[in-house]
């Protein structure tokens, strides 16, 4: 357990698993092992995901790698967050230049399809990019809106709306 515990402070969660993997044989009452065992767990499978984000990074595959940071960026608890988020705005910064510089070539081409998914991709990420807004209105399109955070919730004062509606016109003359 203490050879855990230290691989677990090194961030080496693998060894760390294989350490209570181990302990466990040997003592499985241990009050340290459930819980050590778990965090180290959780902690091997963020690792690894962070791992994935950055070999997607490093083989240009920009849009599967910042899913994959958000992910772990989004688990404040583990020990890889501030890591993914600090690569997370990295990757961000240069899919939003990349796709931007592709819009741009295929509006200014002609091709109003290849731009709108670059605008598209772009909002997907980056949410209020006003560049990407511009862009799409320049295509024809209003700017996406912004994400509703409970989209269920949208959905049903607008079902109450239509249905007032329905009712109303059984109603008239």
């Amino acid at each position: 357990v203490a050879d855990a515990e230290k691989s677990i402070a090194d961030k080496d969660f693998v060894a760390a698993v294989a350490a209570l993997k181990k302990a466990k044989e040997i003592d499985k009452s241990h009050p340290k092992l459930g819980p050590l065992l778990r965090k180290a767990s959780a902690e091997a499978d963020t690792q690894a995901t962070l791992e994935e984000a950055r070999k997607a990074l490093k083989d240009g595959n920009l849009d599967d790698a910042l899913r994959k940071l958000s992910e772990v960026k989004d688990k404040s608890d583990s020990a890889f967050s501030a890591e993914a988020d600090a690569d997370y705005k990295s990757a961000l910064t240069k899919f939003v230049a990349d796709k931007l510089a592709e819009a741009k070539t295929a509006q200014a081409a002609g091709d109003a399809a290849k731009a709108q998914a670059a605008v598209t991709a772009i909002l997907e990420h980056d949410h209020g990019n006003q560049e990407a807004g511009q862009i799409q209105a320049a295509l024809g399109g209003a700017p996406a809106p912004t994400p509703v955070a409970n989209a269920d919730a949208g959905a049903a004062p607008a079902a109450a709306v239509d249905a007032g509606a329905v009712a109303a016109d059984t109603t008239a003359p």
